[in-house]
């Protein structure tokens, strides 16, 4: 898992609905690949305009103020990968950047990376050593001025080394790190960002709008940005692999998700990808010609106790709250509206689909909405069980503020019945919604607080930071020293059934110590006008525009 999609970082009441096709268009549901990931045959030629809700300043997707989800998906096919993810969450080489990338030998860890030989920026300057070298020194923490998004992996390499004209590159690791295929993805051209100016101010904030338009090393290239109002892709003449289908894909700043399927019914719009909400799904599915798709990928909805509150130091309390909640009662009144596939998720660390997910919630009886059981665990450990809850010492158990994003219907309702359960506990809660998720989550602004992690195929590495001791997003501020043995053990093994042990060791003892509680996989929606094919969903951190060079307009569309 990386970080909170709120259509911000890449490091996150409901009426019944049945999801009907609409006329002339279609529904999938899907645990993971979009609506139909058969490809199609497409035209040459053609443009196609895409709902961005986040208007980009900074197009330094590796860089803290940059690495935002709906920027990354603009730059998907402008900055090159190694490696990129897939629908189904595997990884994929991406060959027209390297014609392989091996692990030579685990002692030391040393992977051999082959640059294609035709890879080439967008000036002509050949994509090599240099760009993976510039990749490690920005990333690997050992210089404070450059403001990078993670170190991690990179803080773990010992060097970076080129030969044959800088078209292998050897990567050699002081400690071992079983995600280097998440490593170089994606990468910036060390030539260009050096005339940028002063090296850490143009890692951190030099890439901006006009900048970008200078450089490429994929198929599309960015010919115009207007601020808060579009960002256009054209293709990259200097491209040498096979050439994108679509001339022309403009990014749309459409920031309030609301008006997207209005613009997809005018066709002001083609493709949006919002986040659900019942009314949005409805009126998507009123419109001729358009498809749509809900899918789940490796993003997960779930509640946080925040540990620097009094109260929630106790975890007999912590666990009474958690066995309280009815987690079967929210997917059913949330997002079982847009999906009869839609479950609740016993694992925090992995997601179904994954390798070694496990169920390892429901032995401690968390989630499953036993208000008696709530109730023997809180007079076994001295509370008094009453209209309202008093602690050993006589006291009544303050109000726990209870915080969501704004506008987020679904999870304003989930607060809500977290709010119900606890009354039967006698503990009253008080829900305030955000405008600022990020900043609450960063400055700790809650007591319990609702959210969801956007997922990789990188677990053994991705988790870390979150329920490691003073990890940079371990926004509960938990501390467990087994979980922070099996977290990095799992980082730094190679063997992936030993690394899922690992993590599903820690994410047991998560379970006893009751701080977080996952709530089911979060649905994806994706639209777009059918005449359109090759569009899918992809729901890892990626985004749709992994495959953006196979869309088109479809041969047999009039």
């Amino acid at each position: 898992m990386t970080t909170h999609r709120s259509r911000a970082k890449l490091l996150p009441a409901v009426i019944a609905l049945a999801l009907a096709a609409a006329a002339c268009g279609g529904t999938d549901d899907g645990p993971t690949a979009g609506p139909k990931s058969d490809t199609v045959e497409v035209k040459d030629g053609g443009e196609i305009t895409y709902a961005s809700e986040k208007n980009p300043t900074n197009f330094n997707v590796l860089s803290a103020d940059g690495n935002t989800f709906d920027t990354g998906v603009i730059l998907n096919p402008v900055l090159p990968s190694v490696f990129s993810a897939q629908p189904d969450f595997s990884v994929k080489l991406n060959k027209n950047v390297v014609d392989s990338a091996e692990k030579t030998s685990d002692t030391p860890q040393t992977i051999v990376y082959k640059i294609n030989q035709k890879a080439v920026w967008s000036d002509g300057v050949p994509i090599s050593a240099d760009d993976f070298s510039y990749a490690w020194t920005t990333a690997n923490g050992k210089d404070a001025g450059y403001k990078a998004a993670s170190a991690a992996g990179f803080d773990q390499i010992k060097s970076v080394t080129g030969a044959d004209n800088g078209k292998t590159v050897t990567v050699v690791f002081d400690t071992p790190y079983s995600d280097w295929k998440a490593l170089f993805a994606p990468m910036l051209p060390a030539h260009f960002m050096k005339t940028l100016g002063e090296p850490h101010k143009a890692y951190n904030e030099g890439l901006t709008g006009d900048k970008i338009k200078a450089i490429s090393g994929g198929p599309y290239q960015v010919t115009t940005y207007e601020s808060n109002k579009q960002v256009v892709l054209t293709r990259n003449p200097k491209w040498w692999g096979t050439p994108a289908h679509l001339d022309k894909v403009t990014f749309r700043i459409l920031t309030d998700a609301t008006v997207e399927p209005q613009a997809l019914k005018n066709k002001e719009i083609q493709v949006m990808y919002p986040q659900p909400q019942i009314d949005l799904v409805q009126q998507v599915k009123a419109i001729p010609g358009a498809v749509s798709n809900i899918g789940f990928g490796p993003v997960f909805e779930h509640f946080d106790f925040n540990l620097k509150t009094p109260a929630l130091k106790d975890l007999a309390l912590r666990k009474a709250l958690f066995t309280a909640v009815d987690r079967e009662q929210i997917v059913n009144a949330t997002v079982k509206q847009f999906s009869d596939k839609a479950e609740v998720l016993n694992n925090r660390m992995l997601v179904k689909g994954q390798s070694g997910y496990q169920d390892n919630v429901t032995s401690e009886g968390l989630g499953a909405g036993n208000i008696e059981a709530a109730k023997k665990i809180l007079t076994d450990a001295g509370y008094t069980v009453g209209t309202t809850l008093k602690d050993k010492a006589g006291k009544a158990v303050p109000t726990l503020r209870m915080r969501y994003g704004e506008g987020n219907a679904i999870r304003q309702q989930e607060c809500e019945l977290f709010q119900a359960s606890a009354a039967k506990l006698g503990v009253t809660v008080k829900i305030e919604s955000t405008n600022d998720l990020g900043g609450t989550l960063e400055g700790r602004d809650f007591d319990v607080i609702v959210f969801a992690w956007v997922g990789t195929p990188f677990p053994n590495s991705a988790n870390g930071p979150l329920y490691i001791t003073d990890g940079g997003s371990n926004y509960p501020g938990y501390s467990n020293p087994e979980v922070d043995a099996a977290l990095k053990g799992a980082a730094a093994e190679l063997d992936e059934g030993k690394a899922r042990e690992g993590l599903n060791k820690a994410d047991l003892q998560l379970t006893k110590d009751a701080v977080t509680l996952p709530l089911y996989q979060k649905p994806t929606f994706l639209a777009y006008l059918d005449i359109y094919g090759n569009i899918r969903d992809n729901a890892t951190s990626v985004g749709p525009t992994y495959n953006i060079d196979e869309w088109g307009l479809k041969k047999s569309a009039s």
